[in-house]
């Protein structure tokens, strides 16, 4: 008699419990940066074309230059991530033609130890998330991402993809929107943090 009255009770108890759980579980809180103007840097100003008859070459106007976007994703008055871009000449270790060769990196990295950005697998190259991909602490991540990467003699090459990549500041993932521009440059269309602690975001979502 007393187990008939004891198993719906806990039940009942098993069924509160459940119901509590899902009333901690904190809802996304979206911090959107919607960006009036896109920010679009690059390091060449212009060019000029390299004849040596064998090989023609496009040289970089100036030879040597570098720029940086910092951004700070959690509107907290400081920088959580910093885009570095840059080309200089190439010194060749081997000998890789007649024509002069161009160095072209664009990366971006964390300011601190708790900032990474999501990678493919064991690698220092940026990973691209297409709308509405989740970008979830599962992923690979890195304090150091490479977008561009070219120039040299015998290397892998790695271009801007228009699209999303994936950052993680302490314990809040959050996606950059990202597109290639002329001129060893890159665009910064705008980007979001999910502010809620241990939560995934969706690759463009805003809320």
């Amino acid at each position: 008699m007393k187990i008939r009255f004891l198993l719906p009770a806990l039940i009942m108890l098993i069924l509160i419990s459940c119901n509590k759980e899902k009333d901690k579980i904190e809802p996304d809180n979206i911090l959107f940066s919607d960006l009036v103007s896109p920010i679009t840097k690059s390091t060449v100003r212009d060019w000029y074309i390299e004849d040596h008859g064998v090989c023609i070459a496009d040289i970089p106007v100036p030879e040597d230059s570098s720029t940086a976007i910092l951004l700070d994703v959690n509107n907290d008055a400081e920088n959580d991530f910093i885009v570095l871009l840059s080309h200089s000449y190439w010194e060749p270790t081997e000998y890789c033609g007649h024509c002069s060769i161009y160095d072209y990196r664009i990366r971006i990295e964390g300011t601190n130890g708790s900032d990474s950005i999501a990678s493919l697998e064991q690698s220092t190259i940026a990973t691209y998330f297409g709308d509405s991909d989740s970008i979830t602490f599962d992923n690979s991540w890195t304090s150091v991402a490479i977008l561009v990467m070219k120039g040299g003699c015998v290397r892998p090459t790695f271009a801007i993809e228009d699209e999303y990549i994936g950052i993680k500041h302490n314990n809040q993932i959050g996606w950059i929107k990202v597109a290639s521009a002329s001129n060893n440059g890159l665009t910064i269309e705008n980007y979001a943090i999910n502010l809620t602690d241990n939560k995934i975001i969706l690759a463009g979502q805003t809320e």
